[in-house]
């Protein structure tokens, strides 16, 4: 499934208007969009620039030194924006937009490189969907495409700025072994990005509760204030899942009606669940353990992504699980539903 992660992480771009060396030229085939704003914005969708549309065309004219990822955005009034993440670089870049709203980016190597790595993308998010339809299975096998999509883009490009957004937006599907294959690739630059450098400092930890190991124990409160160790729960069924989510994580509440109906599938001797959430405020947190009737365990020490019991089993993105067996032994990490019921099917 979709995990909440942050993919890039673009910092303030300086626009010049003297010694430029990047234009950016756009056409637009629906002439609706005249005398509209296009906007360049950082990650926090602060404005950099902006133009207007005049009789189908826009552009820009900016300098800049490094690298960087931004986004192109027409506010559309009560639709959708338009909207495209690009490569500022140096030389000239072309943006075209059909009638259909679809953003087409090229003219320069990182942005050509970067538009087929998009398109892929994009693909498979139709795959996806459609898979959702067919079965959790069906999904999680897209769910191994875009992991392999990311792990070939980001050990094909992990010199350029490509090459990390393509890491950042599959390493949580990578097995240790390509993580680190990948950050021994990737420019030392990269590696001071404060997003990589969580990944580097937790696949040590990772590694003390991969597959194999041992469970970690650790404690938190439950709703009313108990305070609940996981080892009083290991070893009172063949299988405990260690939930890790969150109220204001999209991904975590969709997922929650096919954990709901694992749990009331195989709840019993075979089976438990107990929720650990990354929330910060108590009111969200048991908000969304009654409305979706989260009938487990929960817990929580509402410290968001401080969470004790997090940063043990070093997730770093969200939902993530743990399945231990009766003996506490870890035999699963980020498992999708399926892969949980084909193990629990083992007894």
């Amino acid at each position: 499934m979709k995990k909440i992660i942050t993919i890039v992480a673009a910092i303030l771009v300086v626009v010049a208007c003297s010694k430029t060396n990047l234009k950016i030229e756009g056409v637009i085939a629906d002439n609706r969009l005249d005398n509209k704003t296009v906007y360049l914005t950082d990650i926090d969708m602060t404005h950099l620039d902006s133009t207007e549309i005049k009789k189908g065309k826009f552009s820009f004219k900016c300098r800049v030194d490094t690298p960087k990822i931004v986004t192109l955005q027409i506010d559309m009034d009560q639709d959708e924006p338009i909207e495209r993440q690009i490569v500022l670089e140096s030389g000239q870049i072309n943006i075209k937009i059909g009638a259909d709203n679809e953003v087409d980016v090229s003219g320069t190597n990182l942005n050509d490189i970067y538009s087929d790595f998009w398109k892929q993308n994009k693909q498979l998010d139709k795959k996806y969907e459609n898979a959702l339809n067919i079965s959790e299975k069906a999904a999680a096998e897209v769910d191994k495409e875009y992991v392999e999509l990311g792990y070939n883009f980001a050990r094909n490009n992990p010199k350029n700025i490509v090459g990390k957004i393509a890491f950042l937006s599959a390493y949580w599907g990578m097995s240790i072994a390509q993580r680190e294959e990948i950050i021994s690739l990737l420019d030392d630059n990269f590696k001071t990005d404060k997003k990589i450098a969580k990944i580097i400092s937790n696949i040590e930890q990772e590694k003390k509760a991969s597959v194999g190991q041992p469970f970690i124990d650790f404690s938190a409160n439950d709703i009313n204030g108990n305070e609940v160790k996981l080892s009083s729960l290991v070893g009172q069924t063949d299988y405990l899942l260690i939930d890790f989510w969150a109220s204001w994580c999209g991904p975590c509440r969709k997922a929650l009606p096919s954990l709901k109906a694992l749990y009331d599938k195989y709840k019993g001797k075979k089976f438990a669940i107990i929720g650990v959430s990354l929330d910060s405020k108590k009111e969200d947190w048991a908000g969304a353990i009654e409305r979706f009737q989260l009938k487990w365990t929960n817990i929580s020490d509402l410290k968001h992504w401080d969470s004790y019991p997090a940063r043990l089993y070093a997730i770093s993105f969200i939902p993530n699980t743990i399945l231990l067996d009766k003996e506490g032994k870890i035999v699963g990490r980020n498992l999708h539903i399926n892969e949980i019921e084909d193990i629990l099917n083992q007894k």
